[in-house]
C-alpha cells in the first residue's frame, strides 16, 4: 500500500488489524510509528510512542524510541530528561543506563555523571562492546586519551563496528598520531564502505 503511494490505507490497515487482534496492538503502533518517521512525520510517531510507553510503562524499548527520535529533531533537553526518567525507573538496564551516559557525553559536558552512569552498564554486561565503546568515548571527552583508545580497541576487537572505528580515528587524530589513524580509517573504509561514521571521520580529517 505504501509502494502505491495509498498512505491512509496503509495505516488503516495497521489500526484496523490492532484492534482486530489486541495481542498484535503493540506492534501495529510500533509498525505505524515507523512508517510516519520514514514518512516525515515526526510528531505523529512521538505522538505513538507516547501512546505505547502508556499502554505498556514497563518496555524500555518504546522509551528508548521516544527518546532517539527526539535526539533526531534536535529537542535535546527533552531528550536528556527523558533518558533521565528513564535511568531512574530501569536503574538496572545497562541499555538504559548506557544510553543516557553516551547522550550526556555527546549533547553536553557532564561527563562525570555520563562516566558513571556507563561505568553501572559495564558492571551489568562487562563484555558489551557498545558499552565499552561509550566508556571509551567518554574518557575521550575527558581528555583521558590513552585509556580511551585501551577501551575503544577493546571494544573494536569484540565487535567491528564503523562507530566503534570512526571514534578510534578521532582520538588518535587527536593525539597526533596520524599514521595509525589514517591505516584504521583505510581499513573501515574497506569493511564499511557506505557508513556515515566513516565518510564524516574521511571529510573531518581532510578538512
Amino acid at each position: 500500500l505504501v509502494a502505491m503511494n495509498k498512505i491512509d490505507e496503509a495505516k488503516n490497515h495497521l489500526r484496523e488489524f490492532g484492534q482486530k487482534y489486541p495481542e498484535y496492538m503493540n506492534e501495529m503502533l510500533l509498525a505505524e510509528a515507523n512508517l510516519n518517521q520514514e514518512l516525515g512525520e515526526n510528531q505523529q510517531a512521538l505522538d505513538l510512542f507516547g501512546k505505547l510507553i502508556s499502554y505498556y510503562p514497563d518496555n524500555q524499548f518504546y522509551f528508548l524510541r521516544r527518546a532517539g527520535l527526539l535526539l533526531d529533531l534536535d529537542r535535546i533537553s527533552e531528550a536528556l530528561s527523558l533518558y533521565s526518567s528513564l535511568a531512574k525507573k530501569f536503574p538496572k538496564d545497562a541499555t538504559v543506563l548506557n544510553a543516557f551516559g553516551y547522550t550526556l557525553t555527546n549533547y553536553s559536558k557532564d561527563y562525570k555523571r555520563a562516566s558513571r552512569l556507563i561505568k553501572r552498564a559495564i558492571r551489568l554486561e562487562p563484555d558489551n562492546p557498545a558499552i565499552i565503546d561509550s566508556f571509551g568515548w567518554v574518557l575521550y571527552r575527558m581528555g583521558k586519551y590513552e585509556n580511551a583508545l585501551d577501551a575503544l580497541f577493546r571494544a573494536y576487537e569484540l565487535f567491528k563496528d564503523p562507530e566503534i572505528a570512526a571514534h578510534i580515528v578521532e582520538v588518535l587524530w587527536k593525539i597526533d598520531r596520524n599514521d595509525e589513524a589514517k591505516e584504521i580509517l583505510t581499513e573501515a573504509e574497506s569493511l564499511f564502505s557506505d557508513s556515515i561514521y566513516i565518510e564524516n571521520m574521511r571529510d573531518k580529517l581532510l578538512n
